[in-house]
């Protein structure tokens, strides 16, 4: 069957999280992770968890169907650093 999300694994891969990193991130054990990166069957708080990792992607390019035309988003100008600042910052006015 295969992995359905492969923008979310090739997102993983690019700043370096393990499947045991995402499994700890999402509340749930490295194989738990890995099952749901097989059969596309993430809640919606994971996936919200997710996002919030890769805030600049967006849902619809790290959730992609294979062989849907989901353009790359492009790269704000911001590091990953500066976008969690700015995030937090968020938080504290809330």
């Amino acid at each position: 069957m295969g992995i359905k999300f492969r923008n979310l694994k090739a997102e993983q891969a690019r700043y370096g999280y393990t499947n045991e990193q995402m499994g700890q991130f999402l509340g749930m054990s490295r194989g738990s992770y890995e099952t749901k990166l097989r059969n596309g069957k993430f809640y919606i708080d994971e996936i919200g968890l997710i996002i919030k990792l890769f805030p600049h992607l967006g849902y619809e390019y790290l959730f992609a169907k294979e062989g849907s035309e989901v353009p790359f988003p492009p790269f704000e100008e911001e590091s990953n650093d500066a976008l969690i600042q700015k995030n937090g910052d968020k938080e504290k006015d809330g």
